[in-house]
């Protein structure tokens, strides 16, 4: 009786987020039983619950994914949960905010879920706190030219440094957001040392983000 009552109570939320997703993220009615299908089978090839796909699908569709852009990005994220990245959710809101961020490149979902591994297993952060924190630094990073997979590079270092992933996130966006935009006090103590904000810039162009950190 208790496993029916879960049962049923999990079918109510897996349907109410879909509701969910009419009403707040541009899903049509007509998708619906397209969208169940698939992610029933991805619960399947993965080991995830219907539902916590289905809560990241909403979060997906939400950040201006398109169907096709979606289902690819809830794939990715789905596998590397999998693999011990964070929930479905967790790594999607990362997966979602790269590709939004270098949407001018290309990037793709797999692309950004192997540079998430690759930084998870380059550095010492904990993977879910890592897919958390990744998404305000994107941003200013492509901004300034810098690449997904260079933020990730320079992330793993600083972890490296004993910095957690949230520590080495706020360090890097900081970092990052006073190269963009210096403040004057700023500006005078990079002159000091023969540097400008545009000097920086330039580095980063030819010695990437690592080596101009260095």
């Amino acid at each position: 009786a208790a496993l029916g009552g879960f049962a049923v109570k999990a079918a109510g939320t897996f349907d109410s987020v879909f509701t969910k997703m009419q009403t707040l993220a541009g899903v049509t009615a007509g998708e619906v039983d397209g969208l169940k299908e698939s992610i029933f089978a991805l619960s399947g090839e993965t080991g995830r619950a219907p539902t916590e796909l289905a809560e990241a699908m909403y979060f997906l569709r939400s950040s201006g994914l398109d169907a096709a852009e979606s289902m690819e990005a809830l794939e990715a994220s789905a596998k590397a949960s999998a693999a011990g990245l964070g929930s479905t959710a967790v790594v999607a809101d990362a997966v979602s905010s790269a590709m939004n961020a270098y949407a001018a490149a290309g990037l793709t979902a797999a692309e950004a879920t192997d540079v998430l591994i690759a930084t998870a297993r380059a550095g010492k952060a904990e993977p879910e706190q890592l897919a958390q924190s990744l998404g305000r630094v994107l941003p200013l990073a492509s901004e300034l030219g810098v690449t997904f997979q260079e933020v990730g590079g320079s992330i793993a270092a600083l972890s490296l440094s004993g910095d957690d992933a949230a520590q080495a996130s706020t360090l890097l966006t900081n970092v990052l957001s006073k190269i963009l935009k210096p403040s004057q006090q700023g500006a005078e103590a990079l002159e000091a040392v023969g540097l400008s904000a545009g000097k920086l810039r330039e580095m980063i162009a030819e010695k990437g983000l690592l080596g101009t950190l260095q």
